[in-house]
């Protein structure tokens, strides 16, 4: 059985040989774990296609999501009018949100994925992933993008957004109906190009920020429009911050796979989403899996194995990202432990 077929088995409830590993894997990972620089990796499509590509055939026991992934952060928010600054030794950063009056938001246009900002870098990337898929065997499956509250957190400042949907609840519902929209179009013209694909990695990390009503009433509706849209793809959601408060809702959200955080009660999870929904977590990306020696991650990894009991599709996995500095001993140990 190979790392994906035990992945989807695991999200179908189906019978594994052992616990499923999944790792989210970012750029900043893959060029630490290589020691390529980062700024280069960002600015030469092949040096990422080749560093994932060594990655993926280094750790066959690993399904790595997205898989092949033209990871350039924020930098496609240039789409919508951000400003993003570039850096040398990390992930471009937002210098300045694309939002910033009230009008704005009501003028606010869905942008051309193949003529607008970055988007269109991104799918040209994405492109030389594909031409080079034979390479890619299992790791070609996925389409990605921020979740709703998480962009509109972005193009209009997230302590702004916070307040906002209390203060200005209409006009939050209009960013939210709008970002909602523009990322359905921008999976589209991920499946154009990638049109075998069958998973989607949704990134939502500011819902656990807000209280489970005004989860269930401002943001739930809005990632649930984006599900019934693809009514053909696995959904892995990831959100990483702590969640205990809203799982009941994340449980109704129509997933097939929660990545949820380090901070997240991962037995509490496993107890309410019972059979229903995979969880996928939760071993602290910094602290164990950077710093943490073999044996501290293998016992990590079987005690979330044993806390997940109630959870029979659990599939083992950081609460977030990996991260610049995580060393191929972390990975090798993960292995380990699932494989014991």
């Amino acid at each position: 059985m190979d790392a994906w077929e035990r992945f989807y088995n695991s999200t179908n409830g189906k019978p594994v040989d052992h616990t499923a590993l999944a790792l989210i894997g970012t750029n900043r990972f893959y060029a630490s774990l290589w020691n390529v620089g980062l700024f280069d990796v960002l600015h030469n499509p092949q040096k990422m296609i080749d560093m994932q590509t060594r990655t993926f055939e280094r750790f066959p026991q690993i399904t790595f999501i997205p898989g092949a992934w033209p990871d350039y952060g924020v930098g496609i928010l240039s789409s919508f009018g951000c400003q993003i600054k570039w850096q040398k030794k990390t992930m471009p950063q937002v210098s300045r949100e694309a939002l910033l009056t009230d009008e704005d938001i009501k003028d606010f246009k869905i942008p051309d994925p193949h003529q607008d900002g970055f988007m269109p870098w991104y799918l040209q990337t994405l492109r030389m992933f594909l031409d080079q898929a034979n390479s890619l065997t299992g790791n070609t499956h996925f389409l990605w993008s921020f979740g709703p509250g998480e962009l509109a957190s972005y193009l209009w400042g997230s302590c702004k957004f916070l307040g906002d949907l209390i203060q200005k609840q209409d006009l939050m519902e209009h960013l939210l109906e709008k970002v909602t929209q523009a990322i359905i179009v921008w999976l589209k013209a991920q499946h154009e190009i990638n049109f075998s694909a069958d998973a989607i990695l949704l990134t939502d990390d500011i819902s656990g920020l807000l209280s489970d009503q005004l989860y269930r009433k401002c943001l739930m509706p809005f990632q649930q429009k984006i599900i019934k849209a693809f009514p053909n793809h696995l959904i892995v959601f990831h959100n990483d911050t702590k969640s205990n408060h809203i799982l009941h809702s994340i449980k109704e959200l129509g997933i097939h796979v929660f990545n949820l955080g380090k901070s997240t009660n991962l037995e509490l999870a496993a107890q309410i989403f019972g059979n229903n929904v995979s969880l996928m977590g939760n071993l602290d990306p910094l602290d164990l899996l950077i710093k943490g020696s073999a044996d501290e991650i293998i016992e990590e990894a079987q005690t979330c194995i044993t806390l997940a009991k109630n959870n029979p599709r659990f599939i083992l996995s950081a609460g977030g990202g990996l991260n610049e500095g995580t060393p191929l001993s972390s990975l090798e140990a993960l292995i380990e432990a699932v494989e014991i």
